[in-house]
This record gives structure tokens, C-alpha cells and sequence, in this order.
């Protein structure tokens, strides 16, 4: 019996796929059904997603046809991504030099405010 719990156990867990279906539908707006697919042990899921009506039925749903729901039927092939190396970050070095000198600049004397009267002719 131990034998047969285990040997079950493991074709379960060989056999265990993980899939989603999923159909939204907003208003009386034509459904949009989702189904994502990953078999196990894959690197990748195929993801597949198909509007239930066509453009045209959307705006009238009571006399839509509504397409079938997609399936996959293979999964996708693995992304090939093109190696990418940037180039090395070098920053610039830090130098920390003493700031140059300057002669402290000649006080500012603002000429003096003279009020005389204004002169007057009689």
C-alpha cells in the first residue's frame, strides 16, 4: 500500500500542469477570454488571448457572434534574448584640491548721503 501511495504521489507530481482560464466582460461589452498554459517543468508559459466578438459586434452584443474560446495548441518557443554587456562604469576620480586663492576685496564704502536744502532765488 506504501508502494502504491508513493508511486502515485509521484505521477501526480510528474504530471502536475499549471493552467489558468480566465473571461472578462465589462457591461454588455463582448467577453475577453485569457488562457495561460505552463506545463511542468517548462520555463515559459504560453499565454494566449482572444476577444470574444469582433470589433464591429462590440458596439451591438445583443447580435454578436461570439467567437470560440482560443486554446493552445503548442507551446511557445523559448525567448532568445541577444547577450547585452554595457560598457564599465568608470567614475570620474575625486581629487580634492585646495580652493585657489583670492585677495580679500577692497571694503565697500558707499559715499555719504548729504542733504542739503535746495537752494532758493528770491
Amino acid at each position: 500500500m506504501k508502494v502504491f501511495i508513493i508511486i502515485s504521489a509521484l505521477l501526480a507530481l510528474a504530471s502536475a500542469n499549471q493552467s489558468s482560464h480566465q473571461t472578462i466582460q465589462q457591461g454588455h461589452a463582448a467577453p475577453v477570454h485569457t488562457s495561460i498554459h505552463k506545463p511542468h517543468g517548462s520555463h515559459h508559459a504560453s499565454v494566449v488571448s482572444q476577444p470574444a466578438a469582433d470589433p464591429s459586434d462590440v458596439h451591438n452584443p445583443y447580435t454578436a457572434d461570439h467567437k470560440p474560446i482560443a486554446a493552445v495548441h503548442a507551446p511557445s518557443h523559448a525567448p532568445v534574448h541577444a547577450p547585452y554587456h554595457p560598457a564599465p562604469y568608470h567614475p570620474a576620480p575625486v581629487v580634492h584640491r585646495p580652493a585657489p586663492y583670492h585677495p580679500a576685496p577692497a571694503p565697500y564704502h558707499p559715499a555719504p548721503v548729504v542733504h542739503r536744502p535746495a537752494p532758493y532765488h528770491p
